[in-house]
């Protein structure tokens, strides 16, 4: 079974941890997940990307060539937010390869 990890939840994870996000970050990110979880495709594709900022501008902005926490942002700051708002569709395999990936990268 493949699992779908789209930006907005790449993006979301990885903010929890830090206050900005860089594309190798985000590489790093796909890298870890997909070592322990193949079946996964995490989407950080450019547009992917910006659409996540721009559907979501009280969560990410973006600047100079950073994607970063919004003001807004302090509203998700927590772990049950992110695990049960953002990652709650994915099996409980993949919750834990997450967590284990962002922890890792920061």
């Amino acid at each position: 079974m493949c699992v779908y990890i789209d930006s907005r939840s790449v993006l979301a994870n990885l903010l929890v941890m830090t206050q900005c996000v860089t594309l190798e970050t985000l590489r790093q990110f796909r890298k870890g997940v997909k070592e322990k979880a193949p079946q996964t495709y995490i989407d950080i594709s450019d547009d992917s990307i910006l659409r996540a900022i721009e559907n979501n501008p009280s969560m990410f902005s973006y600047k100079d060539g950073f994607v970063t926490r919004a003001e807004g942002f302090v509203s998700f700051l927590d772990d049950y937010f992110v695990d049960e708002t953002i990652n709650y569709r994915f099996p409980d395999k993949i919750k834990k390869v997450i967590k284990e990936v962002r922890t890792s990268i920061q």
